[in-house]
């Protein structure tokens, strides 16, 4: 379970899925919302976690499957969708510098970050209802 998100911190800080962009575009010819061609294995990703954990997710008191399948669907409409946006807009304009693109770029960023919120949110509540009191403590 952790693993996937070590490989996604990993992936994020590293950057690595950004690597396969151009060998793959390369190779499926891809273009207009699959010009970041790591879209295409990330959906296959996706969809493979989502069949792997119906069952878990299936088997969460309401709240928490509500928080996680809310949270999960911001971020990858922002990892994945307005990637998508952001890909087809630098292929019709051929530009990364226009304000539009910034704009597409940052809300990305804003959903991936809320879906994470939320996700956290979620996961802390679910702890809380064992009666465990959660503490954090910035020094």
């Amino acid at each position: 379970d952790r693993i996937i998100f070590i490989c996604m911190a990993i992936d994020e800080a590293a950057s690595i899925h950004e690597l396969s962009i151009r060998p793959l575009r390369s190779l499926l010819g891809a273009t207009g919302v699959f010009y970041y061609t790591w879209i295409i294995p990330g959906i296959f990703f996706v969809v493979i976690v989502l069949i792997i954990y119906a069952r878990f997710i299936i088997m969460l008191p309401s709240k928490t499957r509500l928080f996680f399948i809310i949270g999960g669907t911001i971020f990858i409409s922002g990892a994945i969708g307005v990637e998508m946006l952001g890909g087809l807009y630098r292929v019709m304009y051929d530009t990364r510098d226009a304000l539009t693109y910034g704009i597409l770029t940052t809300i990305e960023e804003i959903l991936e970050i809320s879906g994470i919120i939320l996700f956290i949110y979620g996961l802390m509540d679910y702890v809380r209802s064992w009666g465990t009191i959660i503490q954090i403590d910035f020094q």
